[in-house]
């Protein structure tokens, strides 16, 4: 019994500190996984009988500047949301709308508070539902910052004479995160059909990450001949901080499971500690 219970100890501390490195998915986020899925459904199917038909007809009267819309079609694109621009400014005022209209059956009621509250709600939800995309594209580059140290060594380690960029882009390309996919098949893809350096700098100027964009200039020095070894040095020790900070970031965000993983550790090291005093007691005992 005391064996099949150190097992159980040993085998959840296990478990809580794989969690903590490789984010194992635990029972509680299958389950919640199961159920937003679900719940996206019954989003998606409400959505699509009340809001879809209204914001339609509400995206034909949106007119937006020329290059404003081309930079918000770039960024729906670019975080798969499957909404042309004017529809996206549409779905916002379809929602708050009827958020308004739904509020107004408070009044007769007497709940004069609760509806003007429902007002100031609906404004809120419209600027927040404006700002999802700019939402995604944040946390879309902040997945490609802490990919960006192991792009810059495999680049690095990678180049050489006979080695051209796309070459090295596409090798990436098979153990990218979801998020930088997106980004890395347009950069491919211009590459191959188009000018190098403009493939680039579009690349550059579509991640509108500071450091990605000094990892383009380096690549760019390369590629015209000039000697980047130093700046590749230089840029190596900067992606060594970055990931550091990376690290410490992740672990700042899941203060719950390295503490778990912490008590679970520290469990079974007192239960190993006593099985291995208890068993030496016996022995002794049984030896007198």
């Amino acid at each position: 019994m005391t064996k099949v219970l150190l097992i159980l100890v040993i085998a959840f501390g296990l478990y809580e500190i794989a969690t903590m490195v490789i984010v194992l998915p635990s029972r509680q986020t299958l389950k919640a996984t199961k159920r937003l899925v679900q719940k996206h459904t019954i989003l998606q199917d409400l959505k699509d009988l009340f809001v879809t038909p209204i914001a339609t007809f509400i995206s034909k009267f949106i007119k937006l500047d020329r290059i404003k819309r081309e930079k918000l079609r770039k960024d729906l694109e670019r975080v798969d949301i499957q909404e042309s621009p004017e529809m996206y400014y549409a779905n916002a005022i379809t929602i708050s709308l009827l958020m308004c209209l739904g509020s107004l059956f408070l009044i007769p009621l007497g709940m004069k508070i609760i509806t003007a509250a429902a007002f100031l709600l609906a404004i809120a939800v419209y600027f927040a539902n404006v700002e999802r995309v700019k939402e995604k594209i944040k946390e879309t580059n902040e997945a490609i910052k802490r990919e960006l140290p192991r792009f810059v060594r495999m680049y690095n380690h990678s180049r050489g004479d006979n080695i051209q960029f796309v070459d090295i882009a596409e090798k990436y390309r098979q153990i990218a995160g979801d998020k930088f996919k997106y980004d890395l098949d347009l950069l491919i893809m211009d590459l191959k059909t188009g000018n190098e350096e403009n493939a680039l700098l579009n690349f550059a100027e579509r991640v509108n990450i500071p450091q990605m964009t000094s990892f383009v200039n380096v690549v760019l020095g390369a590629i015209k001949g000039d000697n980047v070894s130093v700046s590749l040095q230089l840029m190596e020790g900067e992606m060594k901080i970055l990931a550091r900070e990376n690290k410490r970031r992740i672990m700042q965000e899941r203060p719950g499971k390295v503490k778990r993983a912490t008590i679970a550790t520290g469990i079974m090291l007192l239960v190993m500690y006593f099985f291995v005093l208890g068993k030496d007691l016996i022995s002794n005992t049984a030896f007198f």
